[in-house]
């Protein structure tokens, strides 16, 4: 698909990072679809079928259908042709492509079945546990974003921000040019010049790099009255890790001065672990129909974060310099949405499933 990108928007997502937003709850509160190849090929709609090793990160009741106990586990290929993970991003004369493509385990379940005689349990005939792990999330992207001829600059930004400040009270980014000589002072401490204000013409570059995944360790326990109703409860462990690499670069100027080029980088580095019960239920209203329902409390979830910029200049008589931030450590605690699923299947004669599936999603309850 094809993103029409205003660099404006990369600048303040570059300047941004380093602060806990909406975006981030955003981030390690969604889930994509990965699990088995059959759960995967319904689109995720199993919460009525069971007897998959996925769904206990769903809907747990489905642990309970197993008769037999059962290992289970799949590997995942996401490839550039499948539609959703190419992106091409224009901006003025510059184009690029950017591609995900990556091999993963998505899941590896072991579930326990334990059928009871009628003798012990009466209606209520097993007791199954399952043990597994899950891959709920992939954060693995690649943006490039690449302009010529742009008149507008990161440095003129960086310019005017520092007008009327002295050194100490520069906000990072305007102390690391400082520190590069993107920006100096001009005949007192709090007025500055930028070798590149009066500049017309510059290739700028911006790359966006992205790493890591959510992925869920789980204990569930399932059990089943008179074949017809399931129930089951699952104790998620999640855990976040997400690395972002982002820079902005400027080069080739219309200028005869001594800088070359100037690039600015950010680096955010994110670990968080949580804790969630789900509950679900499937019930076989006939040899046909079947109902499912499961219920995810919030999640949790305690996360660390890292944080550092630096940027670089070049100047004609091959002198580099460069400045880093100092590493910015933040935690925080997370509370992801309350999640309900209702599910419907349809088994057409053993031959073809027709399956209905709806989520809902309380974000009011996300802090």
């Amino acid at each position: 698909m094809l993103y029409r990108l205003s660099i404006v928007s990369a600048l303040i997502f570059g300047l941004t990072a380093q602060a806990q937003n909406h975006i981030d709850a955003l981030r390690y509160s969604q889930e994509s679809l990965f699990g088995s190849a059959r759960y995967v090929a319904m689109g995720g709609a199993f919460g009525a079928l069971g007897a998959n090793g996925s769904t206990s990160s769903f809907n747990p009741a489905g642990i309970a259908t197993f008769t037999t106990s059962q290992f289970s586990g799949s590997l995942n290929l996401n490839e550039s042709i499948v539609d959703g993970f190419d992106s091409q991003s224009s901006f003025n004369s510059g184009s690029s492509l950017a591609k995900k493509s990556s091999v993963s385990i998505p899941n590896l379940n072991y579930v326990s079945a334990n059928i009871l005689t009628p003798e012990i349990a009466g209606d209520w005939d097993r007791i199954n546990i399952g043990l597994g792990y899950n891959k709920l999330d992939d954060y693995n992207t690649s943006v490039h974003l690449l302009s010529n001829g742009n008149t507008n600059s990161l440095s003129t930004q960086i310019l005017k921000s520092a007008q009327n400040n002295t050194y100490e009270n520069l906000n990072t980014l305007g102390q690391l040019a400082f520190m590069t000589y993107l920006i100096d002072t001009v005949g007192n401490d709090y007025t500055y010049f930028s070798p590149l204000d009066s500049l017309v013409n510059r290739t700028q570059s911006y790359k966006s790099t992205t790493s890591g995944g959510k992925n869920e360790f789980y204990v569930s326990v399932g059990t089943a009255y008179q074949n017809k109703l399931f129930l089951g409860a699952t104790i998620g462990l999640p855990s976040i890790d997400y690395r972002e690499t982002t820079t902005i670069s400027e080069s080739n100027f219309d200028s005869n001065g001594d800088l070359e080029s100037f690039d600015y980088t950010t680096k955010l580095a994110v670990e968080g672990t949580g804790i969630n019960l789900k509950l679900g239920l499937i019930y076989i209203i006939d040899d046909a129909i079947r109902y499912g329902f499961a219920l995810h409390t919030p999640t949790y979830y305690e996360i660390h974060e890292e944080y550092s910029s630096s940027m670089n200049t070049t100047f004609s008589n091959n002198t580099i310099h460069s400045a880093e931030s100092y590493l910015g450590l933040f935690d925080y605690t997370l509370n992801s949405p309350l999640k309900l699923i209702n599910s419907l299947s349809f088994v057409i004669k053993k031959r073809a499933i027709f399956s209905l599936e709806h989520e809902y999603l309380d974000y009011s309850l996300q802090h």
